[in-house]
């Protein structure tokens, strides 16, 4: 748990190169981005105009059912 948190806070220091090595790498680097620039999945669900439920299903199932989305945001 405290290697998890010290990644944590070194994502939000900016002290982490964010890279994608591969297209199965993509969910995780979007949720590290997230966090490196200090948003919350609030945020990040305000700029995308749906709920916060949403980013935080997304995040919790590698972002699998985001391809569920129809044009209202709902499932």
């Amino acid at each position: 748990m405290q290697m998890e948190i010290q990644a944590y806070d070194d994502l939000k220091a900016g002290k982490v190169e964010i890279t994608m090595g591969a297209i199965e790498d993509l969910p995780k680097v979007l949720i590290q981005k997230r966090i490196s620039l200090g948003m919350t999945q609030k945020d990040l669900a305000a700029k995308l105009g749906i709920k916060e439920q949403m980013v935080q299903r997304y995040e919790a199932s590698g972002l699998e059912c985001a391809v569920c989305i129809n044009s209202d945001g709902d499932s």
